[in-house]
Order: structure tokens, then sequence, then C-alpha cells
């Protein structure tokens, strides 16, 4: 940890003194969870308004059974990356690669559509705090 008490990532492999390496806040990174025992072709506010500014990492998605399409928007505009991504039994990340900056105030939401008898729906979005 530095003085500020954040973790600091080392490449051991660098002869470089440590004290110049990057160092990494874990305490930005955070999860917006959801879950749907029976999903349905609907819209789903996961963030009403952003308390504080943050980018949508990735998705991280899995059914018990069954398939689902998402897509995440951000005040109803597609995050690209994370557009009609289709779920399944098997777990997948897909990651958010334009349109992804969220701003304090905005709304997050997910839009599920091509419901195919999915069933327990479990997403997890990383997000880091900007």
């Amino acid at each position: 940890r530095d003085s500020a008490g954040r973790f600091r990532a080392v490449d051991p492999s660098n002869a470089q003194d440590v004290a110049t390496k990057t160092y990494v806040d874990l305490h930005n990174i955070e999860n917006i969870d959801y879950w749907s025992v029976t999903p349905a072709n609907d819209t789903i506010t996961l963030r009403l308004y952003a308390q504080y500014a943050f980018d949508i990492n990735n998705v991280t998605a899995i059914t018990s059974s069954g398939t689902i399409d998402y897509t995440i928007t951000i005040d109803d505009v597609n995050v690209l990356g994370l557009v009609s991504i289709g779920v399944s039994s098997v777990e997948a990340t897909t990651t958010a690669t334009s349109a992804l900056s969220v701003a304090a105030g905005a709304t997050v939401k997910i839009v599920l559509a091509s419901n195919s008898s999915g069933a327990d729906l479990a997403l997890s979005m990383k997000i880091t705090r900007t």
C-alpha cells in the first residue's frame, strides 16, 4: 500500500525501484448485480440516478437453462459491446467497448429480449468509479 492506503501492482520482472510502479486503487472497482428466477422480455432499471460517475467495464452472465439476450443502456443509449448479448447456461463475460461512461445523475438499464425458456438469469456488471 502507498501512503494513501492504495494497493500497488508490482511487475517482479522489472528491476526498477518498486516505488515508481503503477498504483491500482481497488476501492474504485464495484459490481452491480441483477438476478431473476423467471426473466422476461422487459427493461429493468439497474441504477436510477448514479450518485457518482463510473465506467462499465464488462458484464458476466449465466442462466440455469434456456437463453435470453441483454443490452445495457445509459440514458437509453446502447453501451457498445453490450448489445444483444446472448446468455445461456455457460457463464460468459463480455467487455464494453465504447459509450461506456456513466455520468453522475445518469440512468443505467438492462433490456432483456428474445427469451427462450430462460431461467435463473444472473448478471454481474463490473464498474470502475471515475
